[in-house]
């Protein structure tokens, strides 16, 4: 009786985010690692790395850093790219990310594609974290003081989902950051289309 009683409290319980060894977890972000940064033009490259050992979560993403300006803000729309890697195993990282959406499981992908083409607006490079008290991007960034942040929001799914996505490229660190929870579903779903084993 007490071994049904422990069996189904461990089933009942939500998932809990499996923290990222080097950087921890907050509320609402998904820390990562920047394992290698490059940059060709204007196209600049990041292999993002979440987790540790055989079940690390590889994932290549790129933007070009030219693009349209957004009016009357100091934004542009962007194209980015995640691109699949064999070195993928994806559960961790997608189990964090819908923890930090509020949700209790992570919701089937679509279709696999090796590539999945973004919109993107880059908010900014060299901002700032923390300490923010004007100039406020995706709460914790400003571009009043310069610092090692570039800031973009990313739309998946004809803008059904959005994501901040922050690369510290000097100290090696992305972080996802909610933009809503609301968005938890389809951006998983849009997510485990490109990130699979």
């Amino acid at each position: 009786m007490v071994a049904l009683l422990l069996i189904g409290f461990l089933i009942s319980q939500p998932l809990a985010p499996l923290a990222n060894a080097d950087l921890g977890q907050q509320d609402g972000v998904v820390s990562l690692r920047i394992q290698d940064h490059s940059s060709t033009g204007p196209t600049q490259r990041y292999v993002l790395a979440y987790g540790s050992g055989p079940a690390t979560c590889h994932v290549l993403f790129a933007f070009d850093t030219t693009g349209r300006s957004a009016k009357r803000t100091p934004y542009r729309f962007v194209p980015a790219s995640l691109t699949h890697r064999t070195d993928c195993h994806p559960r961790a990282l997608l189990n964090a990310l819908a923890v930090a959406h509020g949700l209790k499981q992570v919701p089937p992908s679509g279709p696999h594609v090796n590539v999945l083409p973004l919109d993107a607006a880059l908010f900014g490079t060299q901002l700032a974290r923390g300490e923010v008290t004007r100039d406020v991007i995706a709460g914790e960034f400003t571009f009043a003081r310069q610092g090692s942040w570039t800031v973009l929001k990313l739309f998946f799914a004809n803008d059904e989902a959005e994501v901040f996505l922050a690369l510290d490229p000097a100290n090696s660190r992305a972080d996802f950051l909610v933009k809503d929870p609301d968005y938890g579903e389809p951006l998983l779903r849009e997510l485990g289309r490109v990130l699979w084993e």
